[in-house]
């Protein structure tokens, strides 16, 4: 299973789109037709192909079978019901034709997509997961999407991922049993967004995908709380789980050792450069989510979990003395959030961090209008 970034495969998908609405509208003049699919998503990791989900009433639903059924081989692979029908065409893009009865079971592709699109954390975790089963064969992957999608349509997209078979379940297992009653800024959601964030960095950067991608799932796996004497430590006790961990799991020593380093060296409190491109990109994916959106919503997570007012009703913005996070949290921003752009080292990450930065800024100036 190979993913591919969205920016690199949305113009053809958008072509194949139009295309084949075109030829399907004037087979089925009464149908919806819908791009769905990781294509559609702006951002997502995708495998490259164009779904497309054509909606009628049920009353018409064999009528637009029967004329898909000329226009497209029929995916042979899929569930065939009365409400539900799929056919694909191979080319390039390869695009795959989901035809469904409107308010049927199988009606729900759009909503996922909206979903996956409107929802930050589901999107995050998507791509997380994705992250996890680069690689894998097409069938545990297709698998582990329906047992996610599942779970988001039930309204728990915080779902576990898992990497069917191996060491690899029981790794994403670990991960997840170490966030268990995590605040909500080391949760799993977070773990998901740097396996994802450190993906895309090390896809991009030319590193260790693997390497990168496992430190960045096992970097909670011991963790502190905020304000503990000795959270500094944490990274050094999580980095000593996860190497007994993956030795145990059968790594080779020397790539075991490389995740426990990444993992090691990534507290930002540590101050520390790592040597290895793969301690980069995990250290940069595990800052971009201090950052942006997120990045604020853990901010002030954080700052309640402390019980700390979120500013100074005297100074709000820090103008007139040093910022001071152990008592406000928008001083946060200004004590390090603000300066993280400053201290990535990929080329990658530092792309990202400004954007996310422009939001913190600007997030900063509404606030201002609102005191």
């Amino acid at each position: 299973m190979h993913f591919l970034p969205w920016e690199q495969v949305s113009e053809a998908a958008e072509r194949a789109f139009e295309r084949h609405a075109t030829r399907i509208r004037a087979a089925i003049p009464d149908a919806i037709l819908e791009h769905v699919g990781s294509t559609s998503i702006p951002g997502a990791i995708t495998k490259g192909d164009m779904d497309l989900q054509v909606r009628v009433d049920p009353e018409r639903f064999a009528a637009a079978e029967a004329a898909l059924a000329k226009l497209y081989p029929r995916n042979t692979g899929s569930t065939r019901t009365e409400s539900f029908a799929a056919f694909e065409e191979k080319g390039q893009p390869d695009v795959g034709i989901q035809l469904t009865a409107i308010g049927g079971p199988f009606d729900f592709f759009h909503e996922l997509r909206d979903r996956l699109r409107g929802d930050v954390v589901a999107f995050e975790a998507y791509q997380g997961l994705k992250t996890l089963y680069e690689g894998a064969p097409m069938a545990s992957w297709r698998a582990a999407k329906e047992r996610f999608f599942e779970a988001l349509l039930r309204g728990t997209a915080n779902c576990t991922p898992t990497v069917a078979g191996g060491s690899g379940e029981r790794l994403v297992e670990a991960a997840r049993r170490a966030a268990e009653g995590a605040d909500p800024a080391h949760d799993f959601a977070h773990v998901l967004r740097v396996v994802s964030s450190a993906g895309r960095i090390a896809e991009a950067e030319g590193a260790d995908r693997e390497i990168a991608t496992t430190a960045a799932l096992l970097h909670e796996l011991f963790n502190h709380p905020k304000g503990h004497p000795e959270s500094h430590l944490s990274g050094e006790r999580c980095s000593e789980l996860a190497l007994a961990l993956l030795i145990d799991e059968g790594w080779p020593v020397a790539r075991a050792e490389a995740v426990a380093y990444a993992i090691r060296v990534h507290p930002f409190s540590l101050g520390v450069v790592p040597v290895t491109l793969e301690g980069k990109v995990v250290q940069d994916a595990d800052r971009l989510d201090s950052i942006g959106a997120i990045g604020i919503a853990r901010c002030f997570a954080t700052t309640s979990t402390m019980k700390r007012p979120f500013y100074d009703p005297e100074d709000p913005f820090c103008a007139r003395r040093e910022p001071d996070d152990k008592r406000w949290g928008v001083d946060h921003f200004y004590r390090k959030l603000l300066r993280i752009p400053d201290v990535l080292h990929t080329a990658t990450a530092r792309r990202l961090a400004a954007e996310r930065a422009g939001f913190m800024e600007r997030f900063l100036e509404q606030l201002g209008s609102e005191l």
